[in-house]
């Protein structure tokens, strides 16, 4: 790391570099602690979301495609209940065709890719039940996680009470197994994918 750094400082005038990593909170890290060898080299940037724009130009490109009609407020709520994401507003709509352009199925097809692609069937099997249900509070993003608000809400969710520490225990765990992620204060799940698979449990699998 130290000889990328210094690679990096000599070019620094003609190189622009972008950081990423699975756990922001561990990349914040490397830039924050003195002794690290990229210690103060990069300044934290937040991407907004993309644009409605995005799926007006899928649609468009779709169309030019395929026969099938996809309506614009059929695509717009996919991609609101997909939070936004790119990857899975492209996987449901190339999946619509194959499906008879049913919403249903294409969306169905979508969980099931992301669980096959990403192993979340295998990394839920090993959690414990209130680790999955402290997994679809984050996703929820509800606030007070370990707190009063988020008591009652997975009260609602599984029938069962869960004390502050059995919940502060479970999202310790769920860190540790770097599935969710502190940013800002605020603790979401790391993979949004893993995020909108989760949210399309149903509620029986929590209690």
């Amino acid at each position: 790391m130290a000889a990328l750094r210094t690679a990096l400082d000599k070019r620094k005038t003609g190189l622009s570099v972008v950081f990423t990593g699975s756990s922001q909170s561990g990349l914040k890290r490397v830039f924050s602690q003195r002794d690290a060898p990229f210690f103060n080299f990069a300044t934290e940037i937040t991407l907004p979301p993309l644009p409605d724009a995005f799926v007006t130009q899928q649609l468009k490109a779709f169309h030019e495609t395929y026969r099938g009609r996809v309506a614009a407020e059929t695509a717009q709520a996919a991609f609101e209940d997909f939070d936004r994401n790119p990857l899975m507003f492209q996987i449901w709509l190339n999946a619509l065709p194959l499906n008879g352009f049913d919403d249903a199925a294409a969306r169905a097809q979508v969980t099931q890719q992301m669980a096959e692609t990403g192993g979340y069937d295998r990394t839920w099997l090993d959690l414990s039940p209130i680790q999955r249900a402290m997994l679809r509070l984050l996703a929820e993003d509800v606030p007070q996680p370990t707190g009063q608000r988020g008591h009652d809400f997975l009260k609602a969710l599984t029938g069962a009470s869960f004390t502050t520490s059995q919940r502060q225990k479970a999202q310790k765990a769920l860190a540790q197994r770097h599935l969710i992620d502190n940013w800002q204060g605020h603790w979401h799940l790391s993979d949004p994918l893993l995020k909108a698979w989760v949210l399309a449990r149903p509620d029986r699998d929590f209690t």
